[in-house]
């Protein structure tokens, strides 16, 4: 009787009871309220993704893979409205869907933010690898140093993510930061044991002169520049706190394969040959 006195009372075409029946937010709570425009041609439904309140199916379904951040339920809810969206249309041929709100701009900012990042950091990495090639004139040494860079700078957004519940806010965006300022342990390596090599020195000679005396310079350095960066943890705010233990938790990752991997690498390869004749 409602629904019959509410469609003799509106105005335009009256819809369908079943429609009504769909936004009834009676059982889940889900779906809270919807509002029409233009005659009942313009349906405008106001939804939310489940909630520790709420313990939708979506939630459970969520947890049983392991715990996760409202945030990530709230991008699992997003995509699967699209998914729906796109059948929704393919089924009812004319029909104009689409969804926005805070949590649809929120989550697609953060998604096109990270792909920016991702390229920045690709970016930046052959950047450092080109400089380093042009300025040294040649291309084994700096490429190694790339490698080695560019897997602890892989190691450190995996670790980050991995324990990505404990900080709230993505620094992803510190990444071509800490490739600029990894690069140059490897630099200040590959340096002094190219001087040593050019005074007759082996290359085993070389490397461990490189590795005692320029390494103590490199590991001052990186503590030095790593302990500014973690002194930001002692302030109030808490994204900054976030940040400076990303950024020198990372130059310290960056440090261990300049002063490990790296050497090795040094030792290997046709470069040596090259270096000999």
């Amino acid at each position: 009787m409602t629904q019959a006195t509410d469609s003799l009372q509106r105005p335009g075409t009256p819809p369908s009871p079943n429609v009504i029946a769909l936004f009834d937010t009676s059982g889940s709570g889900v779906l809270s309220n919807y509002i029409t425009f233009a005659n009942g041609r313009i349906f405008l439904v106001t939804t939310h993704a489940p909630n520790a309140e709420t313990n939708g199916p979506t939630v459970d379904q969520q947890h049983r893979r392991g715990r996760q951040t409202q945030d990530e339920v709230n991008g699992y809810v997003i995509d699967r409205l699209r998914q729906l969206v796109k059948q929704t249309q393919a089924e009812v041929p004319g029909l104009n869907v689409g969804i926005t709100g805070e949590p649809v701009l929120d989550y697609d900012e953060m998604t096109q933010s990270k792909k920016d990042i991702t390229l920045a950091s690709i970016v930046s990495l052959v950047l450092c690898a080109l400089i380093f090639i042009y300025g040294y004139n040649e291309t084994g040494r700096p490429v190694k140093a790339t490698i080695c860079l560019g897997d602890r700078a892989g190691l450190h957004s995996g670790v980050y993510h991995a324990e990505r519940r404990a900080f709230e806010h993505s620094y992803d965006h510190v990444v071509p930061m800490l490739i600029g300022l990894g690069i140059d342990f490897g630099v200040h390596l590959i340096t002094r044991y190219e001087e040593e090599l050019r005074h007759g020195k082996t290359a085993e000679a070389a490397l461990t002169k490189a590795m005692v005396f320029t390494g103590q310079g490199i590991f001052t350095g990186a503590l030095t520049t790593a302990g500014a960066f973690l002194a930001m943890y002692f302030t109030n705010f808490k994204g900054i706190q976030e940040m400076g233990i990303i950024c020198g938790g990372g130059l310290l990752v960056c440090f261990i394969p300049m002063m490990t991997m790296l050497p090795a690498m040094l030792l290997r390869g046709q470069q040596n040959v090259i270096d000999h004749r």
